[in-house]
């Protein structure tokens, strides 16, 4: 039996994000890329800072057809 009133949602995928200011490679789970517009990632840096305490906090944006920080 199947229900009526479910609605079917979009198949996510991951996206690729690029972030010029760091090495790290971010991938991000939405259904869209204009999805994660808007959205805060925060980057914990102290593994590759070798003990030094560091979060960094960035943006997403979507820039001809492509995501940024």
């Amino acid at each position: 039996m199947v229900e009526s009133g479910k609605k079917q949602e979009a198949k996510k995928s991951f996206f690729e994000v690029r972030a010029p200011m760091t090495s790290t490679k971010i991938s991000l789970y939405a259904a869209s890329a204009q999805e994660l517009h808007g959205k805060t990632i925060m980057l914990d840096l102290t593994r590759s800072l070798r003990g030094k305490n560091l979060v960094l906090k960035m943006r997403v944006m979507v820039l001809n057809c492509r995501l940024n920080q």
